[in-house]
């Protein structure tokens, strides 16, 4: 006949390999969230004489579970928020307006965190036996 423990030693071993389990699935998840939100901005980002706007957005990893996504061309803020009509009085010209193009980084951060987060909660659903 087979023997059954059932103790607190047990239960904390299962639970932690059940962890792991869950950990292993989700780690390429948040990374490939990071890689489409990456992609998509540059796709939506124009190539300007210099390519700076999609040149300078880089992907990089914090911590084992942790991505990270940054635009950091100086001008982003420009192209994204835009500009009201501008004039420099020292040279007497009118530099125009630049129309904003909208928030195109966040909602792209936000569309791939969903999408992250939909995927993690289906892995989190799953049965698994302890």
């Amino acid at each position: 006949m087979a023997d059954v423990e059932f103790t607190t030693a047990s239960l904390m071993a299962a639970l932690s390999r059940v962890g792991e389990e869950i950990t292993v699935e989700i780690v390429p998840l948040v990374a490939q969230a990071a890689a489409t939100h990456e992609a998509t901005v540059r796709a939506r980002y124009p190539v300007g004489p210099t390519g700076h706007l999609q040149r300078w957005i880089t992907r990089y990893q914090r911590h084992r579970l942790s991505w990270g996504v940054r635009a950091h061309a100086p001008h982003v803020h420009l192209f994204e928020q835009g500009t009201d009509a501008r004039y420099t009085s020292t040279s007497r010209a009118h530099r125009g307006r630049m129309p904003a193009a909208g928030p195109i980084f966040v909602t792209s951060a936000v569309a791939a965190r969903a999408a992250m987060l939909r995927a993690a909660q289906s892995v989190l659903e799953r049965h698994r036996e302890v």
